[in-house]
């Protein structure tokens, strides 16, 4: 709210540069926290004030009206490549202006609709993609081209304030593209309230790219998950399944057009006639010898990577192919470099031994294009092609450096085995470039904004938030100084009782497996126990993963003096962790496990008497013995040595976790809890993998060192006999 109000101030200071307001956040809950705070401010403002205006972005897939519904051959995951072939269509066949977008929707549009819904709303056209090839097209994008400035306007909206939901309902109606709609309010918008792709995924920056500028004032809630959702939105992958498919679909274009092609037979589909792959390679600026070399390079490529599964199996389980992959792990990571040396990877120096020129990668792109092109032509479909994704990830592989991006191959569990009776009887494998240290980009990005706020409860230490998120660019500039704003919590101090439990660290040295009963497990049970029973309502249980949440499940579920209803959360959808939360929320006080890399301990808002306690086991640093970890603390290790470079991309990220998991119990005036961690290094400023200093100053006050369940059980039952 104070960002907002401050904002709007500076944006409506004629005095000033700003025009806009850009809000960005990880949570999809605070977008409507963002909306509702608007409304807020609307409702209290000056008689003869203008309404503050605002609009709300999300992807494609939540306002697409194909997308939604999954019709029209869309799905949410082929969504954006679909949309990205039919635009291009669409503005390919007015741009001669012999038709316009009017006249092209109206073409197709239906009189009494096309017989489906979304969000109310009857679409106006058929279940299907008009045209045929590449002139295939989207009516409501074309719609859009040709009257989308008569049709939405910020002032549209009841309240000044256009949600998504409200996009497409205007969209469908009207028979426009919803997505592009949002597109043109940001234009009109004061306050445009978006997640953190709109600012830094390059594919999204064709609608927000012009938008940030001096004039565009910057409030980024959520601020400690900056760097964690950048480093993921700069990584990419590539399932080995679509891999093969655009092997298959470059030896098809092939095909059609060099004699020498040997691989007839092993063509999945039949290919293009002649004339269909010349006119796309024309259009595509491409000739017919980069078709040849980019497919003898993937074809090769997809044994390389093959090869190196098998050689990796082979290795570490010695006799899988008799035995088989039992019992499986749920992922293996195959790295195609040392993790601790950023050099180059296995499939580069493969490639450069091999003689593949630099022109061969780097092209993959266009080449992409005009097989993509050549395909949809020649079966009368906008279908999306496997070898575009393909293509995109290769130029990167190319490209990006070794210390900051880590390529590897990891194998996922996978039901759908294909038929295979090898390693993809069980498992899907995926072609992986990793972002490790992103702060190079978001630092240069930041910059183009005329200023802001970033803000969060977890930001502390604030020196090393400056420089992993590369503030540190910024603050070099005098014209742009950062500035550190450090404020107290303002809650009644005898509502709140802290504690730190000096108990053995939760490692699994200490620990042992999650069947095992030892000394470690007996006295973390023990503490947890006495939370779970002194408390008068919900308690959150936070263990640092999902089998570990269910082992302090199972310890709960069977204990007599338990008398809460026992809730387990477990990797799972969206709409499942959703259903979990509510069942939490209704009725009488039960206890919910959960992991804390998990969607429940941040960005969830836990008012009132929806949680009354707690509790975090461990300190959640990422498995130093998976590759990609170790391979992002080289990187910061090459930046900044080893300890601080451990500090910066492990301990610091793993503390913040807990942070944010404790922040769920207090979150106003009026409420009362207790918060709970448990592990000697919250304890300890001495130790040397002591992690209190991490803590902010107020929390370090806060939480009290215990050094016993039983200690702990006796302050808790006389701070609830205090309420």
């Amino acid at each position: 709210m104070i960002a907002l109000t401050a904002g709007l101030a500076l944006v409506r200071d004629p005095n000033t540069q700003y025009q806009r307001i850009m809000v960005l956040t990880s949570v999809k809950q605070q977008l409507r926290q963002f909306e509702d705070d608007l409304r807020i401010i609307n409702q209290n403002l000056a008689p003869g004030t203008e309404p503050a205006t605002a609009v709300t972005l999300v992807g494609k897939t939540d306002v697409c009206p194909y997308a939604r519904e999954e019709t029209a051959g869309f799905t949410r995951s082929n969504t954006n490549r679909k949309c990205r072939r039919l635009r291009g269509n669409t503005r390919d066949l007015i741009s001669d202006d012999s038709i316009t977008g009017i006249e092209l929707a109206d073409g197709v549009r239906q009189s009494e609709g096309g017989g489906w819904s979304t969000e109310g709303v009857k679409s106006p056209y058929d279940a299907v993609i008009p045209g045929s090839g590449d002139h295939a097209f989207c009516p409501f994008y074309a719609e859009y081209k040709g009257q989308a400035d008569a049709t939405f306007r910020a002032g549209h909206a009841r309240d000044g304030i256009t949600t998504p939901e409200e996009v497409v309902r205007l969209g469908v109606q009207a028979g426009v593209c919803p997505h592009s709609a949002m597109s043109q309010l940001c234009n009109e918008t004061e306050v445009i309230i978006a997640n953190y792709y709109h600012a830094f995924d390059p594919n999204t920056l064709n609608i927000t790219g012009e938008l940030i500028d001096e004039g565009t004032f910057l409030v980024c809630d959520e601020a400690h998950m900056l760097e964690p959702r950048v480093r993921g939105i700069l990584s990419e992958e590539v399932s080995m399944s679509a891999f093969r498919g655009a092997v298959n679909e470059l030896a098809r274009v092939d095909a059609a057009v060099n004699d020498d092609f040997t691989d007839h037979d092993r063509l999945n589909d039949a290919a293009p006639p002649d004339d269909i792959v010349l006119e796309a390679l024309a259009d595509a600026g491409v000739n017919l010898s980069e078709v040849t070399d980019s497919y003898r390079f993937l074809k090769r490529a997809e044994g390389m990577f093959r090869n190196l599964i098998t050689d990796h199996l082979d290795e570490e389980v010695p006799g899988w192919e008799t035995t088989g992959l039992t019992p499986a792990p749920q992922t293996i990571e195959l790295p195609l470099r040392d993790p601790a040396v950023p050099q180059q990877d296995a499939i580069t120096e493969w490639a450069e031994n091999l003689g593949v020129p630099e022109r061969i990668w780097t092209r993959l792109p266009a080449v992409a294009d005009a097989v993509a092109n050549a395909l949809n032509e020649y079966e009368g479909a906008a279908n999306d092609r496997a070898i575009t994704d393909t293509a995109e990830l290769f130029r990167g592989w190319w490209e990006r450096d070794y210390k900051r991006y880590f390529r590897e191959i990891t194998l996922f569990e996978n039901d759908s085995n294909y038929g295979a009776d090898d390693w993809q009887s069980e498992y899907e494998a995926k072609i992986q470039l990793h972002n490790c240290m992103p702060r190079r980009v978001i630092g240069k990005r930041l910059q183009n904004f005329g200023g802001g706020l970033l803000m969060s409860a977890t930001l502390e230490p604030l020196d090393v938030y400056q420089e992993v998120t590369g503030l540190d660019y910024i603050a070099e500039f005098e014209t742009c100084p950062v500035t550190q704003r450090t404020y107290n919590v303002s809650f009644p101090e005898e509502n709140r009782y802290s504690a730190a439990v000096d108990l053995p660290a939760y490692t699994y040295s200490n620990r042992g497996d999650v069947a095992e009963n030892t000394q470690t497990r007996r006295q973390y049970a023990k503490a947890i126990l006495s939370v779970v029973e002194t408390t008068p309502g919900n308690v959150l249980v936070c263990m640092p993963s999902y089998a570990e949440a269910e082992w302090a499940a199972d310890l709960l579920e069977y204990r007599d003096t338990v008398d809460k209803p026992v809730l387990l959360d477990e990797s799972s959808t969206e709409e499942v962790t959703q259903e979990l939360k509510q069942k939490f929320f209704t009725g009488p006080g039960k206890v919910l496990l959960t992991s804390l890399r998990g969607t429940l301990t941040e960005g969830v808002d836990y008012d009132g008497d929806k949680l009354n306690a707690c509790v975090v086991a461990g300190v959640p640093i990422e498995n130093v013995g998976s590759p990609q970890t170790e391979a992002v603390h080289t990187a910061y290790k090459d930046d900044y040595g080893y300890k601080k470079g451990f500090e910066y991309g492990l301990t610091v990220p793993a503390v913040r976790k807990s942070r944010q998991a404790l922040g769920r119990v207090i979150r106003g005036a009026e409420d009362v809890g207790v918060r709970v961690l448990l592990d000697e290094r919250y304890c300890s400023l001495d130790d040397q993998e002591a992690v209190r200093e991490y803590l902010s100053e107020i929390e370090r006050n806060d939480y009290d060192v215990v050094d016993n369940p039983d200690t702990l059980r006796a302050e808790l039952e006389e701070f609830w006999r205090s309420q």
